[in-house]
């Protein structure tokens, strides 16, 4: 029933089905076992999710619902001023007129500076960002 082969990805042996021997019926009886099998694991797993997704506010006592209130507008704020801060940051990166650049550059390191300070991304990132812009600010005054 079982065979070993090497999986090619992986890089070790695993097992699988192998239908040498045996009749028809038999092997149809297998992968009729076997589908049955997946469908039953599939149906617990989307179950769990749907069960997980119909929950919306978890909190029984009114000081954690108002935390939940505000954990969600506090992730709606960060969201939006993270994209934001993306596309101001993609703006700048495609910019090719020095001055324009100069005057963008300071805003938009004003805006991954408070990203910074609010925890929405790692210091060492928004060191990283504005360093990196810096540079290609420079770049320009270069050419």
């Amino acid at each position: 029933m079982f065979g070993m082969y090497v999986h090619r990805r992986v890089g070790k042996a695993v097992r699988h089905w192998s239908f040498s021997g045996g009749s028809e019926e038999k092997r149809s009886q297998i992968i009729l076992k076997k589908r049955i099998d997946l469908v039953n694991r599939l149906v617990i797993i989307n179950f769990a999710v749907r069960k997980f997704q119909k929950r919306k506010n978890m909190a029984n006592h009114k000081a954690t619902k108002k935390d939940v209130r505000q954990v969600s507008k506090r992730r709606a704020r960060n969201r939006y001023q993270g994209k934001t801060t993306r596309n101001a940051i993609r703006d700048l990166r495609a910019l090719t007129d020095l001055t324009a650049a100069g005057e963008k550059l300071a805003s938009v390191i004003s805006k991954i500076d408070k990203l910074a300070k609010r925890g929405v991304i790692h210091k060492n990132k928004a060191s990283n960002l504005k360093s990196a812009l810096t540079l290609k600010v420079n770049a320009l005054a270069s050419k």
